[in-house]
């Protein structure tokens, strides 16, 4: 095959293909890694690899770059930031191509880090749940091999979980649990229903409830909690024993129990436990009957209670309803026992609610995402292979992105995001069917999943989504979503290709969409910036005035000046990120509130740098509270490292803070304002700034900073 054939692979390869340097000179690159980047070709090929890579990668790059030198291959996951500043994770691999050059496949893997991010989450709270239990905890696949183990079980049998996840019982337990274990886990998966069993270990006794749990691709395993319940076993034989000799160890003891009559269900009595648990009086309880008590159906109560009445079964989970009518979930032991010459149940009622509100808290978070309500990346994941069927077809895949998400978190606070992701999850339920599937897969980022869905009525429920869409806001704030969709028109389409083609088109009206948005929440947070702080509109206009007026004077291009005045409106937009009642402080300000002031220009580089119509004023907000002796913040920055066009703002901004009210300082006179200039020219101020602004701009202009 010739050279053509290999050039026109790579140009179409799905991800980013570069050829570099031994240096790291970048030789050449494919469409895809200028579209990750931002860069235009021509941009790319005159940029240096690493000049791309975030300062946070920069130990990974180095070590990336020497092996790829060393022997001749390297991979690597690292951080780099795009032309509109974005921070992107991607995965490099590279191998050497000639003697000095190499070619390195670039992946964006961004999406998956975020997912990574928010399964670590779920799994501590899963495991947390689980290890908290004193009960062995356990799941098993289909062919009854270990998924899970709880802490629980692993100290039961002195055991770590490497030496049984993967195995089944005869391969890592002792023979006698297996052969009392398996018959229940088998009867669970083949009857997809919960089971009760005993089995002894040891010479003690345990309660083993099996229920059945939907695994991958369709299957069904088995979930197990076993609770040691000897001492209650003990107890209740005990209570039995009692219960023959004397009455008033029934009415004294603190477990909740009833003697019921087998027939009929009716309660013959009730100790004052029962009383307290069940909120009935006791009269009330002895013309009740089990069944308007238990919420189960009926003919189950009955079926069971029988069972009971002949010891083929004695231990029950049931929802109890009190007099309140609050549901419970309760364990109960019930055998038959002689009492007054009749043959009666007695149960035992144990409340197991909290354990069973504690499973169900699991098997959500399993599926569901924390923050909106809606099915995560593992469950999307899992339902779409099972709709890869006729029945579905065709199927649709919709991807959604919410605009200008990061660039709410870095300025209003995470609070604001998450009601902006709230929000977003609530008008694509409304919008959607009640059989299509919505997820939350990524930070930003839902899929809905539409069964039996062509391309027109697609197009149908996004136009309803994004007129929904339209219509919220919160506070200031307006909702904005980028949409993409493709279709599945058969069993036999890549779904991996038609999800691909989804989220390609939803990323393509993102570039588009997501800009407005940007700069439309820059213009908010101003808004809100000045109705949090009176005074801050008049000094912004003030210090824009000055900093123009500076860049007039010192003779800089008409295109500069319109910059440095538009820098000089939005120098302090990090401010909203400061507590309000600090920035109207009437008092001295105190160490917290000083080193809470001295975040702003790093939060309005946060601001601006997500903004494609400011991200160019971005260096200079930064730094306009660096000084040339370098005592200035955030980063310290000394002489000709700091841009002149923060050295300019900061004297606007300076002479503009003495002459007008401070609650942390006295009004100055023009002529104070311009000794303390000069005083200070050289070590915190630039000397020709101070210069220019002294002897053209307030000399020249007769302005008098009022």
């Amino acid at each position: 095959m010739d050279n053509a054939f290999y050039k026109d692979c790579i140009i179409n390869m799905p991800v980013g293909v570069a050829v570099v340097s031994s240096g790291g000179r970048l030789i050449e690159v494919n469409p895809k890694a200028c579209m990750d980047t931002g860069y235009s070709e021509e941009e790319l090929l005159s940029l240096n690899l690493r000049r791309l890579i975030d300062r946070s990668s920069r130990v990974i790059a180095i070590m990336f770059f020497r092996d790829l030198k060393i022997t001749g291959a390297a991979k690597c996951q690292m951080q780099i930031r795009t032309k509109a500043g974005e921070l992107r994770w991607v995965s490099l691999n590279a191998r050497a191509s000639s003697d000095k050059l190499y070619t390195i496949f670039c992946q964006d893997i961004t999406s998956y880090k975020s997912m990574e991010d928010d399964l670590v989450t779920s799994e501590m709270l899963y495991r947390t749940y689980i290890n908290a239990s004193n009960d062995m905890i356990y799941l098993k696949d289909d062919n009854l091999r270990y998924i899970i183990v709880n802490n629980a079980l692993l100290d039961r049998f002195d055991s770590a979980d490497t030496e049984i996840i993967g195995r089944t019982d005869e391969e890592a337990l002792p023979e006698d649990f297996s052969r009392q274990t398996n018959p229940s886990d088998i009867k669970s998966i083949t009857t997809r229903a919960s089971t009760v069993s005993e089995m002894t270990i040891d010479g003690r006794i345990y309660e083993a409830v099996k229920f059945p749990v939907p695994i991958s691709n369709g299957k069904t395993g088995v979930g197990a909690y076993i609770r040691d319940v000897t001492e209650k076993r003990n107890v209740q034989i005990q209570m039995e024993n009692l219960l023959k000799q004397t009455q008033a160890m029934f009415n004294e003891h603190d477990a909740v129990m009833l003697l019921i009559r087998p027939e009929t269900g009716q309660i013959i009595d009730a100790n004052p436990a029962a009383v307290t648990f069940y909120g009935y009086t006791k009269e009330e309880l002895l013309n009740l009957r089990i069944d308007d008590i238990n919420m189960a159906k009926k003919d189950d109560e009955k079926e069971q209670r029988f069972q009971a009445y002949d010891k083929k079964q004695k231990y029950y989970s049931f929802p109890h309803r009190l007099k309140n009518g609050e549901r419970r979930i309760v364990d109960v032991y019930s055998c038959p026992i002689t009492y007054n010459n009749e043959k009666v149940l007695f149960s035992i009622i144990f409340d197991v609610t909290e354990r069973e509100e504690a499973f169900d808290e699991i098997k959500y978070l399993s599926f569901h995402d924390h923050l909106t309500g809606l099915y995560n990346r593992r469950y999307f994941d899992n339902v779409l292979k099972l709709m890869n069927d006729e029945r579905f077809m065709p199927l649709t895949i919709v991807m959604a992105d919410v605009n200008g998400l990061k660039l709410v978190n870095d300025s209003f606070g995470h609070a604001e995001g998450d009601e902006l992701l709230l929000k977003a999850a609530e008008i694509i339920t409304e919008g959607c069917r009640k059989d299509d599937i919505c997820a939350r897969i990524g930070g930003d980022e839902f899929v809905i999943i539409l069964p039996n869905t062509d391309s027109r009525m697609a197009g149908k429920i996004v136009r309803r989504i994004k007129t929904l869409q339209s219509k919220m806001q919160i506070r200031q704030l307006e909702l904005s979503m980028s949409f993409g969709f493709a279709v599945k028109e058969s069993v036999n389409s890549d779904v991996e290709l038609i999800f691909s083609e989804a989220e390609n088109k939803m990323y393509k009206n993102k570039m588009n969409e997501s800009a407005r948005t940007r700069n439309k929440t820059v213009n908010i947070i101003l808004k809100t910036l000045y109705e949090k702080c009176s005074g801050e509109l008049d000094h912004s206009e003030r210090v824009s005035r000055y900093a123009a007026a500076i860049a007039t004077a010192m003779g800089l291009s008409p295109e500069t000046v319109s910059q440095i005045g538009v820098a000089g409106l939005l120098h302090d937009i990090g401010k909203i990120g400061v507590d309000e009642n600090i920035l109207n402080k009437t008092g001295v300000y105190t160490k917290t509130d000083r080193e809470a002031i001295e975040k702003h220009p790093e939060s309005g580089w946060r601001i601006l740098s997500n903004s494609d119509e400011y991200s160019n004023l971005a260096d200079y907000i930064l730094y306009h509270h660096e000084s040339l002796d370098g005592k200035g913040y955030p980063k310290g920055l000394k002489g000709s490292m700091i841009p002149l066009v923060s050295k300019i703002i900061t004297v606007s901004d300076a002479y503009d803070a003495m002459t007008n009210e401070r609650s942390y300082r006295k009004v100055k006179t023009v002529e104070e304002a311009v000794e303390e200039l000069r005083r200070c020219a050289g070590t915190q101020f630039d000397e020709e700034v101070v210069n220019v602004f002294i002897e053209k701009v307030l000399t020249g202009e007769g302005d008098k900073g009022q």
